[in-house]
């Protein structure tokens, strides 16, 4: 049970540092194509109430990149008994790190 939980998150954790490595690239390729300031927050209803320097675009991917690369250290200090629930969280995140990833490339 444990090794097939360690095989599970290492899986997770290899898929999320790739595609967070992935935005971080195509971050950097379209970078000078962006006006200095960009939208950094939207409402509820699609309407931007926030801007930034272009900058801010590097801030998702490397948090989510070194949420990913630290897995080893934080899973280290959890108990099993919340495994499960944990496991759940984390493939939400790599979902959402895919989704910004499409929406990216679209």
């Amino acid at each position: 049970m444990m090794q097939e939980f360690s095989s599970g998150f290492h899986k997770i954790r290899i898929v999320g540092v790739i595609l967070s490595g992935g935005l971080l690239v195509l971050y950097g390729l379209l970078y000078f194509r962006l006006p200095a300031t960009v939208p950094v927050h939207m409402t509820g209803l699609g309407k931007i109430d926030g801007f930034g320097p272009k900058e801010t675009i590097f801030l998702l991917p490397l948090l989510t990149l070194a949420c990913f690369w630290t897995w080893p250290l934080q899973l280290q200090k959890l108990r099993m008994q919340y495994a499960p629930g944990l496991r759940q969280i984390l493939t939400v995140l790599l979902g959402l790190v895919f989704l910004v990833l499409l929406l990216g490339l679209g």
